[in-house]
């Protein structure tokens, strides 16, 4: 910046704050840089000389005295009440010293005339706080991220430091940890401020709370008056200073914006958020690529590019964001996680000692060679997280904690934590599990089929949904439902889930809803997995498997996947079956078909059976000696 810019800035900033500002003029004696002047509440008048200094080092004590010396003839003549020096780089200790002592002498570096337009203090603090308050920055662990090498915290750091000024999307599916991201990079930027008060200003912004049609005004107004406060706010005043490469905004969850949100008012709210992109800002903008239907959407929220009479063109004015897609944990990065989580547990009592006990177990279990689809749930931090927290409050044995109960547990744990956002109150948690479910299922009956085409999906799946919610376009719902759920999308128009094993076990949930319902159509299921019909049999438990062979064991029409899934139900629980009403009477299963049917289940990682802990048990039961009658022999 040359001296007349900083000069021509210095006055700006100085009208931004309400005082009226001349250029250069002569008063008295003295030519000054810039003359301002205004009334204050009690209106008296406040009249400024400014000398502006855009030197490559900070002035020294000396050239701060000389300049009040060649002001000092003007506030004797009562031209003026204040002299301002406006610097660069600053002054020295000693001339600070010197205009703190002198009456009617101030001055600000060009950085505080800046943030003294509207005061920041509270909500940079409320940015720190509102990382370091939650349990997860304590065990935090950096993201690596699919473009590049190192983490994305690094990379979009180095960003914000550089004269780059491309708007940037993060992209990731439920679970990749998009917010804790953001709050992170709040937290270090927020800290950054606090020690140079010329760094970039961390807003976070959660788009969740934005309502259809808000403009822009609104949202920052709700912000910065309601969220925190923020002294001396207002918008044009706030716009101003982001033009001037104040803020680095981070736009949290577009995909949250509103539930059952139309694509037209997603795209006026995007439009709305794109006004904070200038030459001079730095825009991060975060959410699941599964908020848009197809790449045609993505490709207009994110770029600016339409398809029109099968010619693509630009949308004016349209940022084109860079995107930049999380990667999921290594298993590096778990194990590392996992440590600095067990460091954070007290050891000063028992319930910390058994809590420490029960997350190493854990660890334990993923690392065995069974333990594959368990580190899968790990490799997203969110989920790891939630594992974390989770499995310390399991009541039960941990010696039992099965798949299909971690299973259970954590997807009750991840629908109950979507319906509680305002986005989707839409739908309980019930209403959502049922319709992942069911979508699962008919993938699965598909050719086990593991990723849809959107524009496939049938209609029967959203029926009971749609009927809640008569008022709301189908399209909309559909949008709710596959973006509040476990779904991530891949272009064009393909969604799958992001874990196979997510899949197999919503097939089993569908299954079990399916028998205790009395379905016919569970006759048609396809072909099981080991791993779906280990959850399938431990979902249903020895009740349920007793309920579907009665129901079947006389029919002539079972299917033979359906028989394989009553055979091995029954051979873990060491029930009888039927075959079928050619064999009436009640058949156990030889040691040979059991063994052969529980090895099934021991390729996914079901290791025993009731009836084999029996077995085992009696195995351990200590024999008395030849010589020594056991305590409980009686003679009779």
């Amino acid at each position: 910046m040359t001296a007349t810019d900083f000069e021509s800035d210095v006055r700006a900033l100085l009208q931004l704050q309400g005082w009226f500002v001349t250029g250069e003029k002569i008063l008295g004696h003295k030519k000054i840089d810039a003359y301002a002047e205004r009334t204050d509440s009690l209106g008296a008048l406040q009249r400024v000389a400014i000398e502006c200094k855009e030197w490559e080092r900070s002035l020294s004590q000396r050239d701060v005295s000389n300049i009040f010396a060649n002001y000092y003839p003007l506030i004797e003549r009562n031209l003026i009440d204040t002299i301002l020096i406006v610097t660069s780089r600053g002054i020295s200790p000693s001339a600070m010293t010197y205009v703190e002592d002198t009456r009617n002498l101030r001055h600000l570096t060009h950085a505080q005339l800046l943030n003294a337009l509207i005061d920041f203090r509270a909500h940079i603090q409320a940015m720190i706080s509102s990382y370091t308050c939650e349990a997860v920055s304590k065990y935090y662990v950096a993201q690596d991220y699919v473009e590049g090498k190192g983490s994305i915290e690094q990379y979009l750091l180095e960003w914000v430091n550089s004269e780059d000024s491309q708007p940037i999307a993060v992209l990731g599916g439920y679970g990749f940890g998009k917010t804790t991201l953001a709050k992170r990079l709040g937290y270090i930027l927020g800290l950054r401020c606090n020690r140079d008060h010329s760094a970039r200003i961390p807003v976070l912004i959660p788009l969740a709370h934005i309502a259809t049609d808000q403009t822009l005004e609104g949202l920052l107004g709700r912000q910065f008056t309601s969220a925190t406060s923020c002294p001396n706010y207002n918008f044009q005043l706030f716009m101003s200073l982001n033009m001037r490469g104040r803020f680095v905004f981070f736009l949290d969850g577009f995909d949250e914006m509103k539930k059952t949100m139309s694509w037209d008012a997603l795209v006026f709210n995007l439009t709305q958020l794109n006004q904070l992109v200038t030459p001079k800002s730095k825009v991060v903008l975060l959410g699941r690529p599964s908020a848009f239907l197809s790449s045609d959407e993505q490709e207009e929220a994110l770029h600016g590019r339409v398809r029109h009479l099968g010619a693509t063109r630009r949308v004016p004015g349209w940022p084109d964001y860079r995107e930049l897609h999380l990667s999921p944990f290594t298993r590096e990065q778990v194990t590392t996680f996992v440590r600095k989580y067990l460091r954070t547990l007290s050891a000063n009592n028992h319930a910390s000692v058994d809590k420490s006990h029960r997350v190493g177990s854990y660890v334990s279990s993923i690392e065995s060679e069974h333990g594959e689809r368990l580190l899968d749930l790990a490799s997203r931090p969110v989920q790891l997280w939630m594992l974390m927290d989770l499995l310390p409050e399991y009541t039960g044995s941990l010696d039992k904690l099965t798949v299909a109960i971690l299973y259970s547990e954590f997807i009750d744990l991840l629908l109950r934590r979507e319906a509680s956002k305002t986005s989707r109150s839409a739908f309980t948690k019930e209403q959502r599990l049922r319709f992942i479910a069911k979508l699962a299922y008919w993938m699965w009956q598909d050719g086990q089929r593991s990723d849809f085409d959107l524009r496939r999906l049938p209609e029967f799946l959203f029926e009971e949904h749609q009927k809640a919610l008569q008022e709301v376009h189908s399209l909309d719902v559909k949008r709710d439902l596959v973006s509040g759920g476990f779904l991530d999308r891949k272009p064009p128009n393909i969604f799958y889930f992001p874990h196979r094993s997510f899949q197999e076990f919503l097939v089993a949930e569908e299954i079990r809803h399916m028998t205790y319902g009395r379905d016919p159509r569970i006759n048609d299921c396809g072909y099981l997995t080991p791993e779906a019909t280990s959850f399938v049999v431990e979902l249903l438990g020895k009740r349920g498997i007793k309920l579907l062979r009665d129901w079947w064991m006389d029919s002539l029409r079972i299917s033979n996947n359906l028989d394989s899934l009553i055979r091995t139900g029954c051979a873990y629980y060491g029930v009888e079956w039927r075959v079928s009403s050619a064999a009436p009477e009640p058949k156990s299963p030889t040691r040979e078909e059991r063994e052969a049917l529980l090895t099934k289940l021991n390729i996914a990682g079901v290791v025993s059976s009731p009836e084999r802990e029996k077995k085992q048990l009696k195995e351990k039961r200590p024999k008395p000696l030849p010589s020594q009658k056991p305590k409980y022999y009686r003679r009779h």
